[in-house]
């Protein structure tokens, strides 16, 4: 029988120290190599985040534990343990969505929704029906319910939903696609692993597929509370490992927003397992966390004083009338800012406003770090300064082979030779070692002459164009590592900043569920306890406009 241990921390009490601190503590008690403690979460990024710490403290290569050992996804995990091969799986990736497209006879694009999710999107009126029929499947899935079920509440949410036997057909139509082609989505990964089978009319008991990895004995699972009934089904079967004595699984109860992508915190906290609560926060000083549990006040159900004490340092809550405002009055370029809004179709005006004053920012949900060294990188060519190889592959992958204008760019086979990694014996690299690079000298005066902004592929254009115009007016440093980041709320989850700007407009959908469905009502209230706790120092409420607006408890 194993141990099992639920810990909450609440924002900002610092999770992956507990964690590592739990995890230290099993390898001295029981005796355990790195190989045999276990750690799944949902997110590629918090999965390096915890294998680099611990490779830290344990002195280890981090690969012992995220290839070799059992640092891993909840998803990879059950990729490996079942054998499918990465071909066989159906992602939102241009090749997935295009063979769905064919499958269906219908036009799908990538996802455009305001709360993050990853399934496809209709790119035409025309495939809306197919779309929608396919993403409820997933949900469905996802949350061990029936069909019937999520149709007829996406329905009560105002979703334009096809009737249910249209939908069954679309269904149908898909799964006798994956069956013909040997391909299977995540749902059927997971449930492979987990153990069941999924059909329109419900779900059923099977053999689980492949083994629970034997050599672990000490099992970690993160960011629990955003688990749907198939990823905690398949956390507990790793946690029954065969030789697994201790479990501890972490999360914030409160922290749970993914309710429409089948995320709920009960199965979180519904584990027969001891339970603490840490303590205090190292983040959120004291009026934020206050304003934090006055909006999970605000629940209809299931709030309760979980008693954790706010950070020793001082903080402030501001309130600002405009996008402008907030920017002009409170956003410091040098310090770390992060500007968040509910729904993503408010971010392009915060951009605008950083553009025009040349403000370094990036978009959390738009990873550019590379694109931003290949720009250092070129800034340092064109003054003939000194380049990290890794980043003249960055500046490489940027730019064209050739352009009309000027002619060839690069040799000929030069990309591919960078993307082998040809030219890793070279650690600093200058202007003149560029020839020997695969660099014509066209494109050695290009970047001499400081032209090479208009001259990167078109993916690129944009962003460098505002790379340089920031570089020149807060450095190349600040510009290559933004301290501004824009998102929305649920792609800024793990996130924190000095400052934070939330815009409170919302959408009409959004008003309208948190209004008359009390679980939405309730989902709403711990995004708004989300936006506001990942502020340090500082968090500015924008009042900026729009019919419809977050409910945020405002008397502070």
């Amino acid at each position: 029988m194993s141990q099992i241990t639920r810990l909450i921390g609440g924002a900002g009490t610092g999770k992956t120290h507990a964690i590592l601190t739990a995890m230290n503590a099993a390898r001295k008690e029981l005796g355990l190599r790195p190989e045999e403690i276990g750690f799944s979460t949902f997110t590629r990024n918090g999965r390096h985040v915890m294998a680099r710490r611990a490779a830290e403290a344990w002195g280890v290569d981090e690969t012992l534990l995220t290839r070799h050992g059992h640092f891993r996804t909840t998803h990879s995990t059950a990729l490996r343990q079942t054998g499918v091969s990465q071909d066989q799986l159906l992602t939102d990736d241009r090749e997935s969505l295009q063979w769905l497209a064919e499958r269906l006879g219908t036009s799908l694009g990538a996802d455009g929704d305001d709360e993050e999710s990853e399934n496809p999107q209709p790119t035409g009126r025309e495939s809306e029906m197919a779309v929608i029929a396919i993403n409820l499947w997933h949900l469905s899935r996802n949350r061990l319910v029936p069909y019937q079920t999520v149709l007829d509440e996406a329905l009560a949410q105002g979703v334009s939903v096809p009737d249910f036997e249209t939908a069954r057909a679309i269904v149908e139509k898909y799964e006798s696609a994956k069956r013909a082609d040997d391909r299977l989505d995540y749902a059927d990964l997971l449930g492979r692993f987990a153990g069941y089978s999924f059909h329109v009319d419900g779900h059923l008991a099977v053999a689980p597929q492949g083994d629970v990895p034997e050599d672990v004995r000490a099992m970690f699972l993160d960011e629990a509370q955003d688990a749907s009934a198939l990823v905690d089904a398949v956390c507990r079967r790793l946690a029954n490992g065969p030789n697994v004595t201790r479990v501890v699984i972490v999360g914030d109860n409160f922290q749970s927003i993914y309710g429409f992508g089948g995320g709920d915190a009960k199965h979180f906290m519904s584990w027969d397992a001891s339970e603490s609560v840490m303590p205090r926060s190292f983040r959120c000083p004291r009026p934020i966390m206050a304003f934090g549990e006055e909006c999970l006040k605000q629940m209809h159900d299931g709030y309760w004083d979980r008693r954790i004490l706010p950070a020793a340092h001082d903080g402030s809550i501001d309130q600002a009338g405009s996008a402008e405002d907030a920017i002009v009055t409170f956003l410091d370029a040098e310090t770390t800012a992060l500007v968040l809004a509910r729904c993503s179709f408010t971010l392009p005006r915060y951009e605008k406003i950083l553009s025009d004053r040349a403000i370094p920012y990036s978009r959390l949900d738009r990873p550019d770090a590379a694109a931003r060294r290949g720009c250092l990188a070129l800034w340092n060519m064109e003054r003939d300064l000194t380049a990290k190889q890794e980043d003249v592959a960055a500046a490489v992958e940027m730019l064209p082979v050739k352009i009309a204008e000027v002619g060839n760019l690069l040799d000929k086979g030069a990309k591919a030779a960078w993307s082998r990694g040809d030219f890793a014996r070279f650690d600093l690299i200058r202007r003149g070692d560029l020839v020997q690079l695969g660099f014509t000298p066209a494109a050695i005066a290009m970047i001499s002459q400081g032209e090479w902004a208009e001259a990167v592929t078109l993916k690129y254009r944009r962003l460098a164009g505002r790379w340089v115009e920031s570089a020149k007016e807060y450095g190349p440093d600040l510009a290559t590592t933004p301290q501004v980041q824009l998102s929305t709320i649920h792609a800024a989850k793990g996130a924190e900043a000095e400052t934070v700007i939330l815009s409170t407009e919302s959408s009409r959908k959004v008003h309208l569920n948190t209004g008359r469905l009390p679980h939405i009502h309730d989902e709403e209230c711990r995004v708004a306890y989300v936006a506001v706790t990942r502020a340090r120092e500082r968090l500015v409420i924008v009042e900026d406009g729009g019919p419809y607006r977050m409910a945020l408890p405002l008397a502070f």
